[in-house]
């Protein structure tokens, strides 16, 4: 009796999730490709408009994190992709410091899948504002991040035993590839971010920090550990 109840609140769970994703989803793909006069503000979790489209009259300092894209790449595929907490951090502190707005950062990085809407369309209208080119491309960015963190989700309850499944070739192959292409996802964006704060190649943040390679060793040690749990999954399924 106390299984089948588990097992309902379980899959209830899941439904509600499942539901409050797809909605989202579906809003953001909407607004994305339908919307001409496309505002965040008619999104779930919305920003303050004025913390985008403030002038660089007040700015100080660049507006968005720079950091070199072979960096980018060691970094955020080795740290298992916690780099990207810091990443959205800082985007959205030296965003709230150039635009003088009162954001939290902190919420922005808890509900980053959903802010990196604004977030990618800030370095569109910053790159045309300053003519050196656009970001044509901002809402397919974030729809492939929202996609691709989806499917890491599922891949997470295929692993654990929660959905029943076996991928072609395995959960561990199907984790490195959600991996690398959430990382040249990303990877797209910050080129236009160094572009728009005027560092085209991220020359001031080129360079591996001990810090970051204790970041590294950490991640590998998680990718390490990882690999058993993935290759018993996929025999068991």
């Amino acid at each position: 009796m106390v299984m089948v109840v588990r097992l309902e609140v379980f899959v209830c769970r899941k439904l509600l999730y499942s539901y409050i994703f797809c909605r989202v989803l579906i809003r953001l793909i909407a607004s994305a490709l339908f919307s001409k006069g496309y505002e965040m503000s008619d999104l779930m979790y919305a920003p303050p408009k004025a913390s985008l489209e403030k002038d660089e009259a007040g700015s100080k300092g660049p507006e968005f994190y720079v950091v070199s894209l072979k960096k980018f790449f060691i970094l955020y595929l080795l740290t298992s992709g916690f780099f990207a907490i810091h990443w959205f951090y800082r985007n959205w502190s030296l965003n709230k410091k150039f635009s003088g707005s009162k954001v939290w950062p902190v919420a922005r990085v808890i509900f980053a899948v959903i802010y990196a809407f604004p977030l990618f369309r800030t370095v569109d209208k910053s790159l045309r504002r300053q003519g050196r080119g656009h970001m044509a491309y901002w809402a397919i960015s974030g729809l492939v991040l929202l996609a691709l963190t989806i499917a890491g989700m599922v891949l997470s309850q295929g692993v654990s035993g929660h959905v029943q499944f076996k991928p072609v070739g395995g959960w561990l192959v199907w984790a490195v590839l959600l991996a690398t292409a959430q990382t040249f996802n990303l990877m797209l964006v910050q080129l236009k971010m160094n572009a728009a704060a005027l560092d085209p190649d991220g020359s001031t943040n080129s360079r591996l920090t001990w810090a970051n390679g204790l970041w590294i060793l950490a991640g590998c040690a998680i990718w390490l550990m990882s690999i058993p749990t993935y290759l018993s999954a996929s025999a068991a399924a």
